[in-house]
């Protein structure tokens, strides 16, 4: 099929594809409505307009009304370009004038299909003159040479055929199965499938009403042996047989084959490849259906996050992680029944969907059969899981947010306990959406968004045997435009959870170094700036690296810098960590363990732990104002690593009493308000020059 197409469109790149798709037909372009006009008045032989509705200059709507009165001599037709959300253009486009619309993303197969039938009609027309005015050749003759199904119809109701005046060309027969007379008889409604009618007797309603000038749709036609054929139906004015009682036609593609590569790409669409378990696609499906049939009585989604389980790819590699959810989906199926289906979610999800159940009690003990189920599985104890619950009755409204809903409690669960369950509630998702809003403003602020602002303040540790500064702890601390000030207790671990603490944790090591480089300028170069890190960045390999060539391009010594770990950092990981600390050490990094007694060490590892300084967290120094003196372990710490060789730092100090100890017991330093809060930079430089 040849033809003419006059392509129109603001974005160049849509024009190129749009070309490109249709490089077998002579296609021109104009960016603009008024360069279409242009063109339209200049080369009347275009056949077809591809006219985007949204464009500067002159808009698609505009076009089409200027097309109406130049069209009346002209068989040209146009065919509106729309998004999946613009259901109301489309309306109006068809209006206007329009013949077709055609959604973006543009479809190839469906764009050429559209095209072909649409020049097929206009040859139609064109030959369909020719043979009444100029060759007197037959109707017949011409309906039948068509390769694709044609009936011309006066307008009767959908349950009637039309009577003696309507024809239908062989083509058009083939398709259906039916002869004409059958055809006649029984009307296009009463051979298409009951589940298609309802929408083409809407759209046929408004075409007869002359709200739309033609409709299009896939549906299927029902033969006499039972078979289904699946057809492209186009229902079109017939204004050129104004003489006749034949207003309208419809033409007909069998589009069988390529429904039938549909449904099987539809099938694999909706099973996982791995687990071979109905996905997520497939549950909104069935939760869609359900929710049009209106079915009664209360859901529940039950869902399953190991949002953790990366650390299992990580450590044992990703094939052996997919074993893992093989063998857990397998375990899992054998907890369904006609009232609980399983689905796989995403990789780490996975979901059962409730019907029939009796209350929540039932749901709970549910859930705590899937936790146990979980925990059965050795290598999952250690990645945890959390369940999410989510009721709904489907008189209360859409479906979209259930299974959001559903994971949001989850994971709620999974963060709360590591093994649990909870029902979904507004304040969780509350929390979730700070959660989401905090981890958008951390990601612009590692694009460089001004709005965003990343920086640090420094904690002068004191000396207390020559009252003199000695040392800095570098603190983030994070301002967002739309957030307002953020806690570094919410920030760092969302940023720990995201990975985003590897960009952060680089640049606040570079704002360490450029205030050391400040101090070392003023004058104190003895003094020591400690970083904070956490276990995800000294995991990596290029850590050390990283650090000191940022250290070595700041012209700064490695021995000007301290590195703080938490005694969490050690708990999955303590012989990979354990031997970095001691490389940072041998090139002259100071190494300091933060909230010694509160997590994962005990005396025995404290022992073989390559540190330098040992801080004791506050909440030991906090038991001084209330514990007697003789019955507190404080002393006995600071005793300890004393012997261990290590230095003592206290924090929190903030009362008199407490430095009073510290210094009865010959703690090395402290830190906390009653010497200095946090400081920004000019002022850490002035308590520096004053305590230096």
């Amino acid at each position: 099929m040849t033809g003419k197409l006059l392509v129109v469109d603001d974005s160049a790149t849509d024009r190129l594809i749009i070309k490109n798709m249709l490089s077998d037909f002579d296609v021109i372009t104009a960016q603009n409505g008024r360069e279409a006009m242009r063109l339209i008045h200049e080369q009347p032989d275009i056949d077809l307009i591809i006219l985007d509705l949204n464009m500067p200059v002159m808009n698609g709507f505009e076009v089409l009304n200027e097309l109406k009165d130049i069209n009346q001599n002209k068989q040209m037709r146009a065919i509106i370009l729309t998004n999946y959300d613009e259901l109301d253009n489309e309306i109006r486009g068809l209006q206007a004038g329009a013949v077709d619309f055609i959604r973006k993303p543009i479809n190839l197969e469906s764009l050429r299909l559209r095209i072909g039938i649409h020049l097929e009609l206009l040859q139609i027309q064109k030959l369909y003159e020719q043979t009444l005015y100029e060759r007197n050749l037959t109707l017949d003759t011409l309906l039948n040479q068509a390769p694709i199904g044609i009936a011309l119809s006066h307008g009767e109701n959908p349950g009637s055929g039309g009577g003696e005046k309507t024809i239908f060309n062989e083509q058009y027969q083939r398709i259906t199965g039916r002869t004409r007379e059958e055809l006649i008889e029984l009307g296009w409604a009463k051979i298409t499938h009951p589940d298609d009618l309802p929408k083409e007797e809407a759209l046929y309603r408004r075409f007869k009403a002359g709200e739309i000038e033609s409709y299009r749709m896939e549906k299927r036609f029902v033969r006499p042996d039972g078979n289904i054929v699946w057809v492209d139906v186009i229902v079109a004015q017939l204004n050129i047989l104004k003489d006749t009682e034949l207003n309208h036609i419809c033409l007909v593609q069998d589009i069988s084959d390529r429904k039938e590569k549909e449904m099987q790409l539809k099938h694999i669409s909706e099973i996982d490849s791995l687990t071979k378990l109905h996905n997520r696609r497939y549950l909104a499906n069935i939760l869609s259906e359900d929710m049009e049939g209106k079915a009664e009585g209360a859901r529940a989604i039950v869902l399953l996050s190991l949002r953790k389980i990366n650390a299992i790819s990580l450590s044992y590699g990703y094939n052996f992680c997919e074993e893992i959810m093989v063998e857990l989906a397998a375990s899992l199926s054998e907890l369904e029944d006609e009232h609980r289906q399983l689905f796989q979610i995403s990789f780490e999800r996975f979901a059962f969907y409730i019907t029939k159940y009796e209350d929540e009690d039932e749901l709970k003990a549910f859930s705590q059969e899937i936790l146990d189920l979980v925990d059965s599985i050795q290598i999952l104890r250690t990645v945890g899981c959390g369940i999410g619950i989510v009721e709904f009755d489907y008189g209360d409204g859409a479906i979209e947010n259930i299974i959001k809903n559903a994971s949001t409690a989850a994971e709620r669960s999974d963060k709360d306990q590591n093994f649990g369950y909870r029902f979904f509630n507004s304040d969780m998702e509350a929390a979730m959406k700070r959660e989401a809003d905090v981890k958008e403003a951390l990601m612009r602020a590692v694009d460089g968004s001004p709005d965003e602002r990343l920086y640090l303040q420094f904690q002068p540790i004191l000396n207390l045997k020559n009252n003199k500064v000695e040392e800095f702890e570098a603190l983030a601390r994070f301002e967002s435009k739309t957030l307002g000030r953020v806690s570094p207790l919410e920030f760092i671990p969302i940023a720990e959870e995201t990975q985003l603490i590897i960009p952060l944790g680089k640049r606040i090591i570079e704002m360490a170094c450029a205030f050391q480089k400040r101090l070392q300028d003023s004058g104190h170069r003895n003094i020591r700036i400690f970083v904070n890190a956490s276990a995800i960045q000294l995991l990596r390999s290029e850590f050390i690296t990283e650090f000191l060539d940022i250290v070595k391009r700041y012209c700064l010594r490695p021995e000007n810098f301290g590195l703080e770990v938490t005694e969490s950092v050690f708990a999955g990981s303590f012989s990979v960590i354990n031997k970095k600390l001691e490389k940072l050490m041998k090139v002259g990094v100071k190494t300091s363990i933060d909230d010694f007694g509160t997590g994962y060490s005990t005396l025995s590892r404290e022992r073989v732990m390559n540190i330098n300084i040992l801080k004791i967290d506050k909440t030991f120094i906090d038991g001084l104002l209330t514990a007697q003196r003789e019955k507190t372990i404080t002393r006995d710490i600071i005793a300890m690593a004393h012997r261990m060789g290590h230095s003592v730092i206290a924090e929190g100090v903030e009362y008199n009493e407490q430095k009073q100890y510290l210094l009865d017991f010959d703690c090395d330093m402290m830190q906390g308000y009653l010497f200095s809060k946090p400081l920004d930079e000019d002022a850490a430089i002035g308590i520096a020059a004053e305590y230096g």
